[in-house]
């Protein structure tokens, strides 16, 4: 596969602060959309690259449950060889979980456990009604979309 090489761009610089400790808005607004078609083309270029990939990906995946389904020992290691190609096996890794949580609270207590816990947005919008998540669930609002244009 050919690589190409280009030249790269400067960078352009950030503008000055003024002294109110603002951006110039105008400036800002024009420093992003001054990159905006090599974003774009480094966007294109991205993605042409993952979906090149694609085959290759499934293909590991694919190798890997098959090396996976190898009777071997946990802790074994092997060498196989292709025509072109040779994989080394190395042993099996380590997967840890909780299995059960009541245990992990009796063992930590009450106040050491709900200092660790961990609970999700999704988690209490799977388990709590509309009612419920408005007590505990507090909403800000974000930052202003934006769309830049050239004018």
């Amino acid at each position: 596969m050919a690589i190409t090489l280009t030249k790269v761009k400067p960078v352009v610089e950030l503008p000055a602060i003024l002294s109110d400790g603002d951006y110039d808005l105008k400036a800002q607004i024009d420093l992003v959309g001054s990159h905006q078609n090599d974003v774009a083309k480094i966007k294109k270029q991205i993605k042409e690259l993952t979906a090149k990939l694609k085959p290759y990906a499934e293909a590991e995946s694919k190798l890997q449950a098959m090396v996976d389904e190898l009777e071997l020992g946990d802790d074994e290691e092997d060498t196989v060889s292709g025509e072109r190609f040779r994989v080394e096996i190395g042993p099996r890794g380590n997967k840890r979980s909780i299995p059960d949580m009541a245990k992990v609270k009796a063992a930590l207590g009450d106040l050491l456990f709900m200092k660790l816990a961990t609970v999700t947005l999704k988690n209490l919008d799977d388990y709590l009604n509309p009612e419920q998540r408005g007590e505990v669930i507090k909403t800000d609002r974000t930052s202003r979309s934006i769309k830049l244009e050239k004018v």
